[in-house]
């Protein structure tokens, strides 16, 4: 018999939730147990319900609120509904942690799509939420290949991957990076199209670091963080610079953590680190191999920290990840491997 996922649809239209409740009681695995218009009554429903996940219209009054009183007092996992028009609110539910933001589902071609998206966001493990917190030292890891390798050129171009709780573990790394990084850091972040701009305008309150939607061509700047555009594969040329390649997607994905990675290895060679953040699947896993292939480095975030551990898990299971390490301290690492000898 197929495990049926409860449902809590919080949206402050009737239209909303009528719609949305009709479409997943058709599913055969989602079953709604609860609509609500009011945050308040929808705090109070997680509660008494305990749905599996809860769909939140990101227009609600309170929603911000409302995602933040979950995560840390009742985890859940949420997806934030939103029209093409509410990036911004959008990306402020996703650095409260919600695990993902979606479209609401407009048209039939995409209803068995949003169904299956649901169902296995449901299945995410999250967990309290907790505060930015300061940088702390970097400790001495076992199993860090630079330590085990000696001296090692110091990284001129970072690279960061992530996808299904990407931006909670961005805003944390990104918030303890300091203002005299000696390498430009480039990311991909899976989210959904038209969404990109709202996240990085959000992740800057966050960050001492400028922080950017990449360009074509552009000169990566040292201390600058790019993220790459919607539907375009970022990557990296020798001369530090960025391209933007339309290529098809790689495993579903167009902006790929693989293509990122790649191009990092044959651009930069050792002098290249990667860090893949929490994620689910595997993506940016072949080009992590390219990255240790050419003497590279690569970070991986714990499962402790990470809401999914797909992404970082891979590449520790693989035996690439040169650290390992709760997200907080991610950041120390990073500077430490961008340092010359002489700083």
């Amino acid at each position: 018999m197929t495990d049926v996922i409860d449902v809590l649809i919080v949206e402050r239209r009737s239209e909303a939730r009528d719609a949305l409740s009709a479409l997943l009681n058709g599913a055969d695995d989602l079953r709604v147990v609860g609509v609500s218009a009011d945050a308040e009554a929808a705090l109070r429903m997680v509660v008494r319900a305990r749905p599996r996940i809860v769909l939140l219209g990101a227009d609600l009054p309170g929603a911000v609120l409302l995602t933040r009183r979950i995560m840390t007092e009742h985890p859940t996992p949420i997806v934030a509904l939103v029209d093409p028009d509410e990036a911004e609110l959008g990306a402020a539910l996703l650095l409260e942690g919600a695990v993902s933001v979606q479209l609401r589902p407009r048209q039939s071609a995409t209803v068995a799509r949003f169904c299956t998206v649901v169902a296995a966001l449901s299945q995410v493990s999250v967990v309290r939420r907790r505060g930015v917190t300061e940088p702390r030292p970097g400790p001495a890891i076992a199993g860090d290949a630079a330590r085990r390798s000696g001296k090692r050129a110091a990284a001129r171009m970072v690279a960061v991957a992530a996808s299904t709780g990407g931006p909670v573990a961005l805003q944390r790394l990104l918030a303890n990076l300091r203002e005299d990084l000696r390498a430009p850091v480039l990311i991909v972040q899976h989210i959904v199209s038209g969404f990109t701009a709202g996240l990085a305008e959000t992740l800057q309150l966050a960050s001492p670091l400028p922080i950017t939607v990449a360009r074509d061509q552009e000169l990566l700047v040292p201390g600058t963080v790019y993220v790459a555009p919607d539907g375009r594969h970022l990557t990296v040329t020798p001369n530090g610079r960025a391209r933007l390649r339309d290529d098809p997607p790689v495993s579903g994905f167009r902006p790929s953590a693989t293509v990122l990675f790649s191009s990092l290895a044959s651009a930069y060679g050792p002098a290249g680190l990667a860090v893949i953040l929490t994620g689910m699947g595997t993506d940016g896993l072949a080009g992590l191999h390219e990255v240790h292939a050419a003497g590279g480095r690569v970070l991986a975030q714990d499962r402790e920290s990470s809401v999914v551990y797909g992404m970082p898990g891979a590449a520790v299971t693989a035996g690439i990840a040169a650290v390992t390490a709760p997200i907080e301290e991610l950041a120390a690492h990073i500077a430490r491997f961008t340092k010359t000898e002489d700083d």
